[in-house]
């Protein structure tokens, strides 16, 4: 089966351009209901716009991946100026040194490609920035010149775009920051001359002319890139798998939370033989969570440094952790009480619930306010069909 390699730009989808890499390697150009014949029966690699994605490093403790695609969002928080719900992740492999390539960008972007796509019948098999698709070499940076903008890849899964005019001082910050290692020296791309100015302490190699395309189907290599389509974008995944996201922390702080009723609703003997069980199963979920563990000494207190770790070691009592096990006692004493979703942002948890009558409703808001550190406020509260459906904001009081 052949591959293709299209390329959304800003003029898509009446502009856009595309190739067969393993056939003629000819360069295309038309809209995106023309290239639609060529790519249906191919795989198709979708190169979208370097200036619509930020590349950026996440660092984050532990070796389950997993857990650390769920976390690396929120370590990169404070490095973002979105707020992260209205940001799509992708992710490399692990680095040697256990830092994460992470390739960002605004969900408003991803559905807006995705929508042009399927518009014209078309699934893509993967999805990168164009900057990962620039030829790679160890020893240099490579920038490929195209029109007004400026793709550089300067390492293996990172780079960035910038606008011709600013390419010096790019370079100049960029290699100066030292997040990725110095180059011996500059490789420079283009079809047409460019007038650019490099006051650069390195070689300029000889510059090589080729069309953009061209030389980033020649670049692309699916083992060095970062595909976008993954998680709620990943091919046969469906929306439920958004729920995942705070799975296995939430899974965990039940368990604690069940593990303490058990040891204050039951005789001594029978709590005795029951905490023993559960502590064996949490020293399973925490092994199998935390592979590294070598020793299992306190599994309870291991598990909560575990937990601990996976929030970014937030301790105080707006974080999510401590919120939802202040709470989580109170929901399940609520009779006919049943959580239909929930969401932490900006130190405060909403939740989504259906209850039988108002009563229950407030019934639930005094148990909770008896919790003098808690604030509660009913934000909405609708009937239908003999249930009450109810939206809660709850945070901490310091």
């Amino acid at each position: 089966m052949k591959t293709i390699i299209l390329r959304l730009g800003a003029g898509a989808p009446a502009d856009i351009s595309w190739l067969s890499i393993d056939t003629d390697s000819v360069l295309h150009k038309g809209s995106l209901a023309q290239a639609a014949p060529a790519c249906k029966d191919a795989i198709l690699i979708v190169l979208v716009p370097a200036i619509d994605v930020l590349l950026i490093r996440a660092t984050i403790p532990g070796r389950n991946r997993k857990l650390a695609m769920q976390a690396a969002p929120y370590a990169l928080e404070a490095s973002l100026a979105t707020d992260v719900e209205k940001l799509h992740f992708g992710f490399g492999p692990r680095n040697p040194d256990g830092s994460m390539d992470t390739a960002v960008v605004e969900r408003k972007y991803m559905d807006h490609w995705l929508a042009l796509l399927q518009e014209v019948g078309l699934d893509p098999d993967y999805m990168t920035p164009e900057t990962l698709a620039v030829p790679y070499d160890a020893e240099s940076w490579s920038v490929v010149l195209d029109g007004d903008v400026a793709l550089v890849r300067s390492g293996l899964r990172t780079g960035f775009a910038v606008d011709t005019q600013n390419l010096n001082e790019a370079l100049q910050a960029a290699i100066k920051s030292g997040s990725d290692s110095p180059p011996l020296h500059m490789q420079i791309y283009q079809k047409e001359e460019v007038d650019i100015s490099l006051d650069l302490d390195l070689d300029i190699l000889p510059i090589i002319k080729k069309p953009a395309l061209a030389l980033l189907g020649q670049g692309f290599d699916k083992k060095n890139g970062i595909d976008l389509l993954q998680g709620e974008y990943g091919r046969n995944t469906d929306w439920d798998k958004i729920r995942e996201l705070w799975r296995v922390p939430f899974v965990l702080v039940l368990i604690l939370i069940g593990l303490n009723g058990v040891l204050f609703g039951v005789d001594y003997s029978q709590a005795k033989k029951e905490s023993l069980a559960l502590e064996r199963r949490i020293e399973e979920i925490y092994r199998t969570t935390f592979p590294e563990a070598k020793h299992m000494v306190n599994p309870k207190a291991q598990m909560e440094q575990g937990l601990a770790l996976l929030t970014g070691g937030q301790q105080s009592q707006n974080s999510f952790l401590a919120l939802l096990a202040q709470i989580g006692p109170d929901l399940q004493k609520q009779e006919g009480c049943n959580l239909q979703r929930l969401r932490y942002h900006g130190s405060a948890l909403e939740l989504e619930l259906t209850l039988a009558t108002l009563d229950d409703l407030n019934d639930l808001k005094e148990r909770l306010l008896v919790n003098d550190d808690l604030s509660v406020d009913i934000r909405t509260a609708t009937t239908a069909n003999d249930r009450v459906s109810a939206r809660l904001e709850i945070k901490g009081k310091k």
